[in-house]
């Protein structure tokens, strides 16, 4: 059986790639940079869903680390090294 794939997208440091619980058009990539994105079917949105850049440092081991959802997906829980080299984890919900 033969393979074909297709770029879909070019990003920089991607890191970590998941899915939001009933939302199987999207999937969401970690940049370590401090951008999360949604490639929605197939083609990547030009907006970033989150930019946490101005917030993080990055290099090395540092950086936005990773990402994940509630299992209702109504809230997003990001891991990443602050400027001073710390390591957090925040949680952003749906707004009401």
């Amino acid at each position: 059986m033969k393979v074909k794939l297709t770029q879909v997208a070019s990003l920089t440091e991607p890191i970590y790639v998941s899915t939001r619980p009933g939302d199987t058009a999207t999937t969401y990539i970690a940049q370590r940079g401090g951008q999360l994105r949604a490639l929605r079917d197939g083609t990547l949105v030009s907006q970033p869903v989150l930019d946490i850049s101005s917030m993080i440092s990055s290099g090395g081991e540092r950086g936005f680390l990773g990402f994940t959802f509630s299992p209702d997906g109504s809230h997003l829980y990001v891991s990443y090294t602050d400027t001073n080299g710390d390591s957090n984890i925040d949680e952003y919900g749906r707004r009401k």
